[in-house]
């Protein structure tokens, strides 16, 4: 795969990096597409083809891994119960229905309109082909 250019959007920046899985009966190791998702401060790598999976639908989707520990999240508001811990602590944002958020724990760290959520996927199906 040839070097892509990273994504930035508003204050987020999104880089493609990959993770290789052992495999097991001395087949091939695999070969996973990542993106780093970094944020002053904040680091996050999110498995491409969950990322993907947002065209579909909106989803919650966990980091594999971040820096500074934490659990984080690239959630969209319209799966969020509002009842939920995290849905109690959204009312002071102004979520429409197709926008991303960047979280960590129950705070929310960027947002990512709807226009941004579709150049992202974008972006990524472009690496993909």
């Amino acid at each position: 795969m040839s070097k892509v250019p990273p994504l930035n959007l508003g204050d987020l920046r999104f880089e493609i990096t990959t993770q290789t899985r052992k495999r097991l009966f001395g087949r091939r190791p695999k070969v996973l597409l990542m993106v780093q998702v970094s944020l002053s401060g904040y680091r996050m790598e999110f498995d491409s083809r969950e990322i993907l999976d947002l065209a579909n639908g909106p989803l919650i989707i966990e980091a594999v891994s971040a820096s500074p520990d934490g659990d984080y999240f690239l959630a969209s508001p319209a799966v969020i119960e509002p009842s939920s811990a995290v849905g109690a602590s959204l009312p002071g944002h102004e979520n429409s229905a197709d926008s991303l958020l960047v979280m960590r724990g129950n705070g929310v760290l960027a947002k990512l309109s709807g226009a941004q959520q579709e150049e992202l996927i974008a972006w990524l199906q472009s690496v993909e082909t």
